[in-house]
């Protein structure tokens, strides 16, 4: 597997911007990325906002999408098009569903933890349970990047039972023997 670029560019981007700054006004030094112990780790996560786990997770998640479309698609209407399908509130609903049996119990906690966030507004297109579901799963996404625990999420993304939901948004109805490009690119 080829490894994603994602999460060092993304704590970089972190670490110099005002997202770095909003993280440590809830109380997280600069270690953020690199805790010292696993008692850190678990403070690091319950410090850290639903909205900067979902924020953080947003971004991680659709970067993830974009570079998976790209290697599948060139037309940039199909990848705009592909990419709205995967990261929409709607699939990300569908999604945690297929991952909650497969999460330990802390990453079910850090879920309903961002679940259970009250939001502001919903889209027209979506449920409240759809929003807030979407919600819990990019607060998980968020969790991992703040723990670098990128092959967590690439282990999820590539389960038997999460792949074909993600391939279903991908293969064209013309090629539906074509090989899974998951398996091979899809990593974070």
């Amino acid at each position: 597997m080829t490894g994603f670029l994602g999460f060092a560019a993304i704590r970089s981007y972190v670490r110099k911007t005002a997202i770095g700054d909003l993280l440590k006004n809830t109380g997280i030094d600069n270690d953020l990325f690199k805790p010292s112990s696993e008692e850190n780790i678990s403070k690091h996560h319950q410090a850290t906002s639903t909205f900067t786990l979902s924020y953080l997770g947003d971004a991680c998640y659709e970067l993830w999408c974009r570079k998976l479309v790209t290697h599948r698609y060139s037309n940039p209407n199909q990848v705009h098009r592909k990419t709205v399908q995967l990261v929409r509130c709607q699939s990300q609903s569908k999604l945690i569903e297929l991952l909650l049996p497969l999460l330990t119990e802390e990453e079910k906690k850090v879920y309903t933890k961002g679940k259970n966030t009250r939001p502001n507004n919903v889209p027209k297109s979506a449920t409240v349970e759809e929003y807030r579901k979407s919600t819990g799963f990019e607060c998980l996404v968020g969790y991992w990047l703040i723990r670098d625990e990128a092959e967590r999420f690439n282990e999820l993304m590539n389960d038997e039972t999460v792949q074909p939901f993600i391939e279903s948004f991908l293969t064209p109805a013309s090629s539906l023997g074509q090989p899974s490009l998951l398996t091979e690119e899809g990593t974070f």
